[in-house]
């Protein structure tokens, strides 16, 4: 048999509380100190995050005020206008430079069509078209009529122009008459470059 003393009575509930209650407040220290340390380190983690955000806000506000702007499209009157003011230095531009000016106005790709059907292609061999031409006479030319098309990528111009050519012991004279037609493209720059120029020249008898 059993002694009487391991034959006492279980615990009451109330003693069983009182013991779980003074296990929790022995280990609370514990427990505050790990949970310390955890936000510790959950801050530790964020502070490169909080360290980019800081420099990275500035920065984002300045391309929402600056970079990130919509650009307006032009309309189609403003860029007929471009194009007009594009034809009158191309002809201005070269009256001063001559051929350079002549052939920095053209696309990379442009052409030139003359009246006999020739199709010269690309700055060099436009060049070395017109380089002869413009050694011996001087083209005088404005245009009269200048469109853009809706998408305000492409547009033309068409208008009169002259040939001039010194006269031996004289003033220059006038040789030729004609006109043009030039179809230019706008690039995303808003710069106008020709892309194909056509002259045709006026053969009737005054």
């Amino acid at each position: 048999m059993k002694s009487p003393a391991s034959l006492a009575a279980p615990p009451s509930q109330s003693a069983l509380a009182f013991a779980w209650l003074g296990r929790l407040i022995s280990v609370a220290p514990a427990l505050r100190a790990r949970r310390r340390a955890r936000v510790h380190l959950d801050e530790t983690a964020k502070l490169p995050y909080r360290a980019w955000m800081s420099s990275a806000i500035p920065l984002i506000a300045a391309l929402q005020s600056t970079g990130c702007a919509a650009v307006p499209h032009p309309s189609i009157e403003g860029l007929r206008s471009s194009l007009e003011k594009a034809e009158l230095d191309f002809a201005a531009s070269v009256a001063a430079r001559g051929v350079d000016a002549w052939v920095d106005t053209f696309a990379e790709d442009g052409v030139s069509l003359d009246e006999k059907g020739t199709i010269v292609r690309g700055h060099a061999a436009i060049r070395a078209q017109m380089t002869p031409v413009l050694a011996k006479v001087k083209i005088n030319w404005h245009p009269t009529l200048v469109d853009v098309a809706p998408s305000g990528d492409m547009g033309f111009t068409y208008g009169p122009y002259e040939v001039i050519a010194p006269r031996e012991g004289g003033k220059p004279a006038v040789v030729a008459r004609g006109t043009f037609m030039t179809v230019w493209k706008r690039g995303p720059d808003g710069v106008w470059k020709a892309a194909a120029d056509h002259g045709s020249e006026d053969t009737s008898k005054p």
